[in-house]
């Protein structure tokens, strides 16, 4: 199983200090050229990945195989900068579980809050099916159900006139 981030990719999006301040348990800081092996980052990375996994089936918007070939340079659906992104909201969704794993390590509620809030926005992104990666389309994904061009000449208006609806036309 391939994580969509490493630990590499959260000492260079967040401060290595406060990364080691909340992966020590025993009051020890861990140093950054250990975090790679530690167990509780690699399971948060893990575990990240698994909800945004989760996220993105629910949303229909991207396959599994999509977001892992996403960060595969010999893959189809390759695109560096959706990558480069995919892997920033691996991130924000780890930085936010180590950060519930120990609720007292920062006394700024407002550092807490915006954590939680690019969790959740992170979370939403794709549980809500947006557009936000660069990957082409594939069948297995769903379409958006709604009125597009091929379908609008076949609705009809239901405005009525008079006491009934007028005619179905259908045009082409």
């Amino acid at each position: 199983m391939s994580n969509f981030a490493s630990a590499s990719d959260m000492v260079v999006r967040y401060s290595p200090n406060l990364l080691g301040d909340l992966l020590g348990d025993g009051g020890e800081r861990i140093p950054a050229s250990a975090m790679a092996s530690d167990t509780v980052m690699s399971a948060m990375l893990a575990t990240a990945t698994g909800r945004i996994k989760a996220a993105a089936r629910a949303g229909q918007r991207y396959t599994e195989a999509q977001l892992t070939g996403l960060l595969n340079p010999a893959s189809e659906y390759y695109d560096a900068e959706s990558a480069a992104y995919l892997t920033d909201l691996t991130c924000r969704v780890t930085f936010w579980l180590l950060f519930q794993r120990k609720p007292w390590a920062d006394s700024h509620e407002s550092a807490r809050r915006q954590a939680e809030a690019e969790y959740n926005d992170a979370i939403e992104q794709f549980r809500t099916g947006h557009h936000i990666l660069n990957i082409g389309s594939d069948d297995s994904v769903p379409t958006n159900v709604g009125v597009n061009a091929t379908n609008r000449q076949y609705i009809y208006s239901e405005t009525p006139r008079g006491r009934f609806f007028p005619r179905r036309r259908l045009y082409g």
